[in-house]
């Protein structure tokens, strides 16, 4: 099944870092008190596309349990690796909405549309996606995609002429950030027994 990220991380800067000081990189000194050491701190803000947010961003998020989703001893869908990184590297906090079953999470999520309570990033299905569009319910990602989208993240997006784009786009606008999946990673591989076969 397709599926599309209704925002991406990646993108977060474009509407985040404005909100830094009016997007001019730095925090300004407290210039009335230049002797004191009463004023707030003068810190540098790192604006660049994946540069680090200081104070760290809180992104909200949902999370999926299941037989197949694992973690490390002393780890959890709220503490792991990949959570840790983000705020160590980028300084992006994330937040569970909520945690599912796998098998419910289509269910959790519809619901979640329908009541306009729907986390700041999630993966969503084609179906899903056109509603929140229709709905108004997403952010448009076409200017921060031209802006931050690295080299690398705009050769598997757009692999293929861009067609994989064609369900996040409306009137020219992306919403959305495909997830690539194509022929050459699913390629299945039939396995035979050579103790079988040498009874044939």
């Amino acid at each position: 099944m397709a599926a599309i990220l209704a925002a991406g991380a990646l993108l977060l800067s474009s509407a985040c870092s404005t909100d830094n000081n009016g997007g001019n990189g730095t925090t300004p000194a407290n210039s009335g008190n230049t002797g004191s050491t009463n004023g707030p701190a003068v810190t540098e803000q790192d604006t660049s596309p994946l540069g680090k947010y200081n104070p760290p961003i809180e992104v909200s998020v949902v999370g999926t349990t299941g037989t197949n989703v694992l973690f490390a001893e002393g780890e959890s869908i709220d503490d792991n690796i990949m959570t840790q990184k983000y705020l160590e590297i980028l300084g992006i906090q994330f937040k569970n909405e909520w945690v599912s079953d796998a098998s419910q999470a289509t269910e959790k999520l519809n619901l979640a549309i329908n009541t306009n309570n729907i986390p700041d990033v999630t993966k969503v299905d084609l179906n899903q996606l056109s509603r929140m569009i229709d709905q108004d319910q997403l952010a448009d990602l076409t200017e921060a995609y031209e802006t931050y989208a690295s080299p690398l993240l705009r050769k598997a997006l757009e692999y293929g002429g861009g067609s994989g784009f064609a369900p996040a786009r409306k009137d020219g606008k992306i919403y959305g950030l495909p997830v690539p999946n194509d022929y050459y990673e699913n390629v299945a591989i039939m396995y035979i027994r050579k103790d079988w076969l040498d009874k044939l």
